[in-house]
């Protein structure tokens, strides 16, 4: 009797315990992989409905996309280079500069984290995703940015020169050579006076 009486506690809170378990928690986690680096996240990537979803604000910074949560309708708005989506927790139906998508796993709270489809999200801003399903790992590539080149130069010596390894062709002569890579020149052959000072202006230096 004794028994019965202390099984029935232990049973109550096993149930109780259940209705407290986060969505996380019973999910299967997996690992994400950005341009070979492994990312780690404040609330770990799950799969739901077969598909990856992971936390916006995590995911957003990562592809430098500007985002704004909306809380009174707990949407999710995301801005970069012209594209725009929008997600909102628990409805099926997103936004992709203004055309609607439905999804497959609509966006969803857990542990106070909005987790958002890894896929739908990266692509709309450009990203190659791949899922290895045996690794349980989605890899993902971002878009490649332009960058601002800058390239030194100087007259250099009989067997050594940056104006032809630039230009393609011995000094004075010029060509495209590699200017096309280019985005902007910063001399680096000038010229000093007998004190040490240098000069702006001279016959023998580049400006």
């Amino acid at each position: 009797m004794i028994k019965r009486w202390l099984s029935l506690p232990l049973l109550t809170l096993v149930a109780i315990g259940w209705l407290f378990i986060s969505p996380a928690q019973g999910a299967d986690t997996v690992q994400v992989e950005l341009n070979y680096l492994t990312v780690e996240f404040d609330t770990p990537a799950v799969i739901h409905n077969d598909r990856v979803m992971v936390p916006f604000r995590g995911l957003a910074e990562l592809l430098n996309v500007t985002v704004d949560w909306l809380a009174d309708s707990r949407t999710v708005v995301a801005n970069s280079s012209g594209s725009q989506v929008r997600l909102q927790v628990g409805n099926p139906t997103a936004y992709q500069n203004n055309g609607a998508v439905l999804l497959d796993a609509p966006p969803l709270l857990v542990n106070g984290r909005v987790l958002v489809p890894l896929r739908f999200f990266s692509e709309a801003f450009g990203c190659e995703v791949t899922w290895k399903a045996d690794e349980r790992q989605v890899v993902l590539f971002s878009p490649p940015e332009s960058m601002r080149v800058l390239a030194y130069y100087a007259l250099g010596n009989k067997t050594t020169s940056s104006w032809e390894d630039l230009f393609g062709k011995p000094y004075p002569d010029h060509g495209i050579g590699h200017t096309d890579i280019v985005s902007c020149l910063a001399l680096g052959w000038f010229s000093l006076d007998e004190k040490g000072n240098l000069l702006t202006e001279s016959r023998t230096g580049w400006q």
